[in-house]
């Protein structure tokens, strides 16, 4: 869920008071805009977030989830203001968020492949059995074609992609990720 900001007075309370009214338990925020990383608790609501460490409130994400479920938290580790990881224990084992937020589309190809070379080693820090969720605004149009048998794309594909979709198919076909 692409924010647009958190960074002024009550933004972060009204988020709670939708997530509470519409019984959302976890979501991935972009362009929160937080400084540094950190965890606070605001209603019922846990925000754990990676931002910006050089004082300027652009980007960053973070992970909102209800407060009774952070006991389930086994770690989380803030990567960069594009990129936040979270481990939680379950009833089978370990589910593992990453919340990524990448480049718009007129970004330098560098800094696109830079960040999914960061979100490579993010997947990779993941455990090993972990079910793997990935929340994010990857600022790709999936396109309508897919590869015969290709389960990455299913059959929510639409319009004509754009650069950056060659990027995240490639990611997901890779890690055998299915875009939801």
């Amino acid at each position: 869920m692409n924010t647009r900001t958190l960074n002024f007075t009550g933004a972060a309370t009204l988020l709670d008071q939708e997530l509470q009214r519409w019984n959302i338990q976890v979501a991935g925020l972009q362009e929160v805009r937080w400084l540094d990383s950190g965890e606070v608790n605001i209603g019922g609501t846990a925000f754990i977030w990676s931002g910006r460490n050089d004082g300027k409130h652009q980007e960053g994400v973070a992970l909102a989830i209800q407060r009774k479920l952070m006991s389930a938290c086994v770690s989380w580790t803030p990567i960069n203001e594009r990129l936040l990881r979270a481990r939680f224990r379950h009833a089978s084992g370990f589910l593992s968020f990453i919340v990524a937020s990448a480049p718009t589309e007129n970004a330098d190809t560098s800094v696109k492949e830079q960040f999914y070379a960061d979100l490579e080693v993010a997947i990779a820090q993941c455990g090993k059995n972990d079910l793997k969720v990935i929340l994010g605004d990857f600022n790709a149009v999936r396109g309508s074609s897919s590869i015969q048998g290709d389960t990455a794309l299913g059959p929510w594909g639409s319009v004509t992609p754009n650069v950056s979709t060659d990027l995240l198919l490639s990611f997901c076909r890779g890690h055998h990720l299915n875009i939801a």
